[in-house]
């Protein structure tokens, strides 16, 4: 009786490429809000002519700036190969403004400026965020060479709050 015996060697499959097969389905945003991919598929190419699928993680993303509005291309990444993915950040959009405080002085002498200290706003946005910030100039509509009492405008980002002046 006669044994054979071979060495065989098995070479690992090495990955070539990557590509995005199935998109997130949410690859536009609001600005200030997060990017989810994981609703993302990735096909594996490997050597050996075979292919493998992985779901997209957010950790795969690079490049990505949240807070950059317009069109961006992001780098998806796996074991060293990568993938462009197109990805929009729209600008957040007001929601709501209300009066916070008028300003501490709520009477002005005709034909000069309000002088807005201590007025401020509380601006809520569509990606959930809220903030609030100081009256100014630009924002306020008031006629100051009309004598007596007037409804004062403060105007942002479309919407608007008013406020009693004399």
């Amino acid at each position: 009786e006669h044994t054979l015996t071979y060495e065989v060697t098995v070479i690992e499959k090495v990955l070539e490429k990557i590509a995005i097969t199935t998109k997130p389905s949410k690859t536009s945003i609001i600005e200030g809000t997060k990017l989810d991919v994981t609703d993302g598929v990735i096909t594996l190419y490997y050597d050996n002519d075979t292919t493998a699928t992985v779901a997209m993680t957010n950790d795969m993303i690079s490049g990505f700036d949240n807070s950059k509005v317009g069109d961006q291309t992001v780098t998806v990444t796996y074991k060293g190969k990568t993938a462009e993915l197109a990805v929009t950040v729209a600008a957040k959009t007001v929601t709501d403004v209300t009066l916070v405080s008028a300003p501490t002085a709520t009477t002005v002498t005709e034909g000069l400026a309000l002088d807005l200290t201590g007025g401020k706003i509380h601006v809520t946005y569509d990606n959930g965020t809220e903030e609030d910030m100081d009256i100014t100039e630009g924002m306020l509509t008031l006629d100051t060479n009309v004598v007596g009492k007037q409804t004062a405008t403060v105007t942002y980002g479309g919407k608007t709050v008013t406020f009693e002046v004399e």
